[in-house]
């Protein structure tokens, strides 16, 4: 058996197709680790043993034949529980679908099928993905894979938990406010939220519609290039020019907000990523940062209306089967009008076309740290009101919701530690649909940088 820690998604692809190993003894792997180390981080909701198998050995026998395979040919998935899988449980967290079978597959889950994925299990998130830290009163909170006594971020929890841990080689999650950001910054592995649109929402359980974003976690800017070629249905190969030279590119700092009350850890990573980046001959310049108060609450009123409209009959029918800070969240659209929320969303257009001229006139990209803030301990999260609880997550997400609001791409890549052990995570915000660039930012980042290799040590001694 191969050392499952020394591959990358990418890795394990070629070594499959070079017949080092197995489909069938990948999934055997990946299903142990899931059910010991998953188990223990609380980063699994289901293991479909069975059928993992049954689909490996047929990917085993397709490869025998010497039939074309897919680019993720026999490589073991799992992903977030709000992912649709034709004939599988799909709870989305929570207690109100815990009984909820799905009776079609998602687009996303398709594309991933007919690449070669063998979807292993369905994953850990918070409740109808509604915390950025991972809480889930009903099946647990996700547990840092650094230290359990953290949190692992959220709401894709058990993505980030499963990549680090070296259960899977990567996973699908979404991102309404910085869903699959948080985790990834949080448990030191990489995530991208693409561009609103730029994968498939069918299949996949909303939390606000014009907010949500689907999009890959993984160990490398590599792997999850793979992955978002595949989900956007192979018609641009994101990985194909991940290598071009980035000497000459600009990326943007920006002047205020973003990088104000930082942690020390958290500052002290951000400064090292800007020299990185000085050192691969990209230039840093200063931008200007728009109006993030009214950008902040403009969000705020689009994703509490729309989660109102989805959640409203449910909260009069099965009120006390909501976590406390969860229906909170959701209530607070409950005095939205029309009105307002329409003006919200006519002001996004405007709001864009200023990022524009800001950001995207001068640069190729904008640096900023993922999270203001060092990983919060699960009691620090969950102790105290819900008022006082709420207050305490809105760090969490300062420097993520806004993206969602403004549609952009962001990449979270891992960029240290803090003195305790935890990981840090760096931020890269892209233009409208220029994935690509993002993408080769970020490799580049990755191949003079060995964060994103590190692994938490319980994963050495499970192997």
């Amino acid at each position: 058996m191969l050392n499952f820690n020394e591959f990358d998604l990418v890795g394990i692809a070629q070594a499959i197709r070079a017949k080092q190993i197995s489909a069938y003894e990948l999934a055997q792997e990946s299903i142990r680790r899931l059910q010991t180390l998953g188990r223990q981080f609380n980063a699994v909701f289901s293991i479909d043993e069975e059928s993992a198998l049954a689909r490996a050995t047929l990917l085993d026998q397709k490869q025998e034949k010497n039939e074309p395979l897919g680019l993720l040919h026999g490589v073991p998935l799992g992903h977030k529980d709000l992912i649709a899988v034709a004939n599988r449980r799909m709870h989305v967290g929570s207690t109100v679908l815990e009984n909820n079978i799905s009776a079609v597959n998602s687009l996303v889950n398709e594309r991933l099928e007919n690449a070669g994925q063998v979807n292993v299990a369905s994953l850990h998130m918070a409740e109808f993905a509604l915390s950025p830290t991972g809480f889930n009163q009903h099946y647990g909170h996700g547990q840092n894979p650094w230290n359990p006594l953290y949190v692992s971020g959220g709401s894709s929890s058990g993505s980030g938990i499963a990549v680090a841990l070296r259960l899977l080689f990567g996973s699908m999650g979404s991102d309404t406010g910085g869903s699959i950001r948080h985790p990834s910054a949080m448990c030191g592995v990489t995530g991208l939220k693409p561009t609103n649109g730029l994968v498939p929402a069918d299949g996949v359980f909303p939390l606000s519609t014009s907010l949500d974003c689907v999009g890959p976690m993984a160990q490398s800017v590599r792997d999850c290039a793979r992955l978002l070629t595949v989900v956007t249905g192979q018609v641009i190969d994101y990985e194909s020019n991940l290598s071009l030279p980035v000497s000459g590119l600009k990326i943007g700092i920006p002047r205020s907000y973003f990088n104000e009350n930082l942690d020390a850890s958290v500052e002290n990573c951000w400064t090292e990523a800007k020299a990185t980046f000085k050192s691969l001959k990209i230039e840093l310049v200063e931008v200007d940062v728009p109006n993030m108060q009214m950008i902040n609450q403009s969000m705020g009123i689009v994703l509490a209306y729309e989660a109102f409209q989805l959640h409203k009959k449910w909260l009069q029918q099965f009120p006390m089967a909501y976590a406390d800070q969860v229906r909170a969240r959701i209530e607070f659209g409950k005095d939205l009008s029309l009105t307002v929320y329409e003006q919200a969303k006519e002001q996004r257009k405007i709001v864009q076309e200023a990022v524009q001229s800001l950001w995207f006139s001068h640069c190729d990209a904008i640096l900023v740290p993922t999270l203001q803030i060092e990983t919060p301990s699960i009691e620090a999260t969950t102790k105290g009101s819900t008022a006082e609880i709420l207050l305490n997550l809105m760090r969490v997400t300062q420097n993520t919701k806004s993206i969602n609001y403004l549609s952009l791409p962001a990449l979270s890549i891992p960029a240290g530690f803090t003195k305790g052990g935890l990981p840090i995570g760096m931020q890269l915000i892209g233009n409208l649909f220029a994935e690509e660039k993002l993408l080769q930012i970020g490799n580049a980042f990755q191949k003079v940088t060995k964060w994103h290799q590190q692994f938490p040590k319980i994963a050495v001694l499970n192997n």
